[in-house]
């Protein structure tokens, strides 16, 4: 169990990898259900601080080992709710009997969201560090998951941009720095063809 807990720390995975590392993580550990829950933004906060719930929130993931259920809803944006008025989206609150823990996702000052997972016994010890791994883990890949989205969107801009300081507007036909840039790659082409 040690060893399992030691290797969702070995790399910082996007949260698609991440999601099918926790899903084989859990069963060894026994938490019978984990539901991952991230707010739109990271509240900042320091210890004197109160905590006001957001608004919205979003379910990222949701295993229940009983029920069947092994859920990435990252890709779809998560499902959004208020977590004032319930833990968890609406439908998704009939679960089994059990010990129930909710745990704040954290990183250093930053709240992400929380976690809400069942435990099959009241060890809570032996869950807790468990979890702070768990969140830790999520946490990293969560960021590296965004920096990803962001740069994969950049560099979509870039090359719209990039194209778009080659062509005319209006004909979408090279303009004269496209027409310099490709005539020289031409040259290029036939110099190294002999």
């Amino acid at each position: 169990t040690i060893f399992h807990l030691l290797t969702m720390t070995d790399t910082v995975p996007r949260l698609h990898e991440f999601f099918n590392t926790v899903v084989n993580n859990l069963n060894v550990v026994h938490i019978g259900m984990l539901a991952m829950c991230i707010y739109d933004e990271p509240i900042d906060l320091s210890p004197q601080d109160d905590f006001e719930m957001p608004d919205k929130a979003r379910l990222l993931f949701l295993v229940d080992n009983e029920a069947k259920v092994q859920e990435n809803y990252y890709e779809k944006g998560g499902i959004e709710f208020s977590p004032k008025d319930e833990i968890l989206p609406g439908r998704l609150e009939n679960f089994a009997r059990g010990n129930y823990f909710v745990l704040p996702v954290f990183l250093q000052s930053e709240n992400y969201g929380y976690l809400v997972c069942r435990f099959p016994t009241n060890n809570y010890p032996v869950y807790t560090i468990f979890l702070k791994i768990l969140v830790n883990s999520f946490v990293h890949s969560y960021v590296f998951s965004k920096k990803e989205e962001e740069k994969a969107i950049l560099a979509e801009k870039n090359q719209n941009l990039n194209f778009e300081s080659k062509t005319d507007e209006l004909t979408k036909l090279f303009n004269r720095r496209g027409f310099y840039e490709y005539g020289q790659q031409l040259l290029d082409v036939s110099v190294a063809a002999g």
